[in-house]
């Protein structure tokens, strides 16, 4: 199992990296979106479909806080 890392204040911080992340929601719920290196995607509930085509759009969320990978796949 991948470590993740701590979790970053959305307000403050984007991540580094393109790619999908774990994200909380307003902190209601968990849930995925892409960061495609400009604003957060639409989310959705698992991985492969966070990082879809369909999921290309700007989301309203854009100051989540926000998790990753720890280490490299």
């Amino acid at each position: 199992m991948n470590e993740l890392t701590k979790w970053f204040d959305g307000s403050k911080f984007v991540p580094e990296h393109v790619g999908v992340y774990e994200t909380s929601v307003e902190g209601r719920f968990k849930c995925f979106q892409k960061w495609n290196g400009f604003f957060w995607c639409t989310y959705d509930f698992s991985v492969d479909k966070a990082d879809s085509d369909k999921n290309k759009n700007e989301s309203y969320y854009q100051n989540n806080n926000w998790r990753g990978l720890a280490n490299k796949p």
